[in-house]
């Protein structure tokens, strides 16, 4: 509930800039390297008729891109993709040690900046909606609906700017195995801190 009220709250600001930048007409690319953190376990202790231990994706780095269009004086639209090599912790499902894996998220969202002007450091607030897939070798998981809320620090560099993020991926998860046994939804927080270069392809 708390995270959903703070969602609203973000898209509410967009509507509501007090910043004095003109950031509209602008096309910015920023390609990204971080940290994929996740906060909780994907299955829970005892979550399988076989009965299993917890597990929990790992901590990884973090490979992505971001498009952003600048619609607003300080409103914009943004698609963002994310690849990561996650894996599995300990012996979940019975796999000894980790289970190859392959992890991937796409989200389109809403971002609002605040800043002085367009060459001064400036404040990002986002949230969207999206969807994350993880392959496991002979696992299937179903995510349910993402959301995404994220806060940011630009600092620009010249014609180019520094960018700094950490970002909530909210989800549900829900694992398939080859015998029909199943696990019931949980709750997910996936956090990532990242850190990315600006680069404007329209100005």
């Amino acid at each position: 509930m708390k995270n959903i009220l703070l969602l609203c709250a973000m898209l509410a600001c967009a509507t509501a800039s007090v910043s004095a930048q003109d950031y509209r007409g602008r096309l910015d690319l920023t390609p990204y390297i971080g940290a994929f953190v996740p906060a909780n376990d994907v299955v829970k202790s005892g979550a399988l008729a076989t009965g299993s231990p917890a597990a929990k994706h790992q901590v990884d780095l973090l490979f992505g891109g971001k498009l952003t269009y600048w619609f607003g004086e300080a409103i914009g639209v943004e698609a963002d993709v994310a690849v990561a090599p996650n894996a599995l912790e300990s012996e979940a499902f019975g796999v000894p040690g980790s289970v190859d894996a392959r992890f991937i998220a796409a989200d389109l969202r809403i971002v609002q900046v605040f800043a002085r002007d367009n060459a001064s450091p400036a404040l990002l607030l986002s949230g969207g909606i999206g969807f994350m897939a993880t392959s496991y070798d002979e696992l299937d998981m179903t995510t349910g609906g993402l959301g995404v809320l994220g806060i940011g620090f630009r600092l620009p560099i010249g014609a180019l700017a520094l960018q700094l993020e950490a970002e909530d991926f909210i989800s549900t998860t829900r694992w398939e195995l080859p015998d029909g046994d199943h696990t019931d939804k949980v709750m997910q927080n996936d956090i990532r801190l990242s850190i990315g270069l600006v680069v404007p392809l329209v100005r």
